[in-house]
């Protein structure tokens, strides 16, 4: 569970790990150029057992929605 909403991440090797969970909303729009604001909540379990397409920092092929900035992991080894 997070501020924002519960969430199901992945449990290895008895490590529990979480991904793509967002830290703050996409700052677009009149938003562009302000701190960061809170991400929306949400109210159903959040699937973060993978990162979204697009939510990697600097990434020239980022895809996906314009959502919010995420946290994300370390890939599977």
């Amino acid at each position: 569970m997070t501020q924002s909403g519960p969430v199901a991440g992945i449990q290895k090797q008895g490590v529990s790990s979480v991904r793509g969970i967002a830290y703050a909303a996409a700052p677009i729009g009149s938003r562009r150029f302000l701190p960061p604001a809170p991400p929306r909540k949400w109210t159903e379990p959040k699937d973060a057992s993978r990162l979204e397409p697009g939510v990697l920092a600097g990434s020239r092929r980022a895809r996906g929605r314009r959502g919010d900035l995420a946290v994300g992991g370390l890939p599977d080894a």
